[in-house]
């Protein structure tokens, strides 16, 4: 006969500890889980070519399922402007220049992301609302961004730019989206 403690047989006990041992353990997985969320690898802050304010900030980030772009701007409102990866790092210029062309290490021509040819550097547009914000993000599941890896992917040293104009994703060599507003180099965390 099984010995009772407090109304309970010991081994109705032993089962109920283990449980709550399991469960105590299963909650301290699922803590560690959340706490490993993608980390932001690199970052580019976004400043007006014209007065030097930051406009915002493009954050690439380091995902099971590619490489996260998100970019926050607070520009002018209610507008479309076109957002491209260009080749260089460098917006010491007022006209942004000095960054180069849209990034396209598969020498393919201008379009969409994701759609038929475009370059690697092809974000699109973001609209901005009534206040001048606006934000969009893109998952690069298509293997045509990385953080440093390769140096034909890699977003490092690259420049964000800002245009004062919609890209219409068709003209070459950019979508015709007008003159340079804004930038920010592409910078790994530390």
């Amino acid at each position: 006969m099984e010995k009772e403690t407090r109304g309970k047989p010991k081994r109705e006990m032993k089962t109920n500890t283990k449980i709550k041992t399991q469960r105590i353990l299963l909650l301290i997985v699922l803590g560690f889980s959340a706490c490993s969320t993608p980390k932001i690898i690199a970052t580019a802050n976004i400043v007006s070519l014209q007065n030097e304010t930051i406009l915002g900030v493009a954050k690439f980030i380091d995902t099971k399922e590619g490489i996260l772009f998100k970019v926050n701007l607070q520009t002018k409102e209610n507008a479309t402007l076109g957002v491209h990866i260009h080749q260089f790092g460098d917006c010491s210029d007022p006209e942004g220049k000095k960054a180069g062309g849209h990034w396209n290490p598969t020498k393919e021509t201008h379009g969409s992301w994701g759609a038929g040819k475009f370059h690697s550097g092809d974000l699109g547009n973001i609209i901005t609302d009534k206040n001048g914000k606006g934000s969009f993000e893109i998952l690069d599941t298509l293997g045509r961004w990385s953080l440093g890896k390769e140096k034909k992917t890699s977003v490092l040293n690259k420049a964000i730019i800002v245009h004062a104009g919609i890209d219409d994703r068709t003209s070459q060599p950019s979508g015709a989206a007008g003159k340079r507003i804004a930038c920010g180099i592409i910078k790994k965390l530390k």
